[in-house]
């Protein structure tokens, strides 16, 4: 579920060419397994989605020169705050935070992007890793 989109885009005002409002960065709050993740998204709705997962100790802000780039070869593209880093999914307890919690997160984030009553069933997912930067050429699933 979508919630509260906020506008950072470049675009001018009334800008209606095609590509360019297609490759607008919109923030968005994604209800998800309980939690609310907070999201850079990008890209046309009938695209191809790619989910952009961040590592440790980084945010959505790593895939910020990706997104829109990804909009642009027409992939619907989403970086979420994980787990822990959007303010409205910091359960209490290192229970809340075990890797099959945070795949469920992911897969269900998938999920809610795509039309009511359909189910991600074929994503790619790009993760950031732990040596600092961007690895979205790998296909996770």
């Amino acid at each position: 579920m979508l919630v509260d989109p906020g506008q950072h885009s470049s675009t001018p005002a009334g800008d209606t060419d095609p590509v360019t409002s297609r490759t607008d960065v919109t923030t968005a709050v994604i209800e998800a397994n309980g939690l609310s993740f907070t999201a850079d998204v990008a890209g046309p709705a009938d695209g191809e989605l790619v989910l952009l997962l961040h590592g440790f100790p980084q945010t959505r802000h790593t895939w910020r020169a990706e997104l829109p780039a990804l909009a642009a070869a027409g992939f619907r593209a989403c970086a979420p705050d994980q787990r822990g880093y959007s303010a409205g999914a910091r359960p209490d307890g290192i229970e809340s935070y075990r890797t099959e919690l945070l795949v469920a997160d992911a897969l269900a984030i998938a999920d809610s992007r795509d039309a009511p009553g359909e189910r991600a069933d074929d994503v790619r997912v790009g993760e950031s890793g732990r040596h600092g930067g961007p690895h979205g050429s790998r296909e996770h699933c």
